[in-house]
């Protein structure tokens, strides 16, 4: 807080989404309110997508990084939303984001999208098919 003469100050350093609300500063005999709107910074990516090419059987690594550490993101397979599973995993740790592809078939290839609400970043990703030699005598 400051007080300038008769001019009184309240400064909040480092806002956050909670510091939102209804303020009231009080002299004793008079009362003066205002209410406070924070507005969230948009999440962004400090790192993009990159593309990958993984083997059939295998697994495949998608990874990016968020601005603000924690933030929720969705993941997409072309315009299809993707859900944790034995076939997807998505994991979080900080600003690092990643979705693990496991047991990779050829129809996993295709552009993958970690979406943040506010910023998309998108990749592909390549699926090289296993050779079989049959010998026959």
């Amino acid at each position: 807080m400051k007080q300038k003469g008769s001019r009184v100050e309240l400064l909040i350093h480092k806002l956050k989404l909670e510091d939102a609300g209804d303020y009231t500063c009080d002299t004793g005999d008079r009362q003066s309110s205002a209410t406070l709107k924070v507005k969230a910074l948009p999440v962004l990516f400090k790192r993009e997508l990159q593309n990958v090419e993984a083997e059939e059987d295998g697994t495949a690594a998608l990874s990016c990084e968020v601005t603000k550490p924690d933030a929720p993101v969705t993941w997409r397979k072309g315009s299809v939303g993707l859900h944790s599973s034995d076939k997807y995993e998505m994991k979080q740790k900080g600003s690092r984001v990643e979705l693990l592809i496991h047991k990779l078939k050829l129809e996993d290839a295709g552009d993958y999208t970690c979406d943040t609400g506010d910023r998309q970043s998108s990749a592909a990703l390549k699926v090289k098919g296993r050779t079989t030699i049959n010998i026959t005598q």
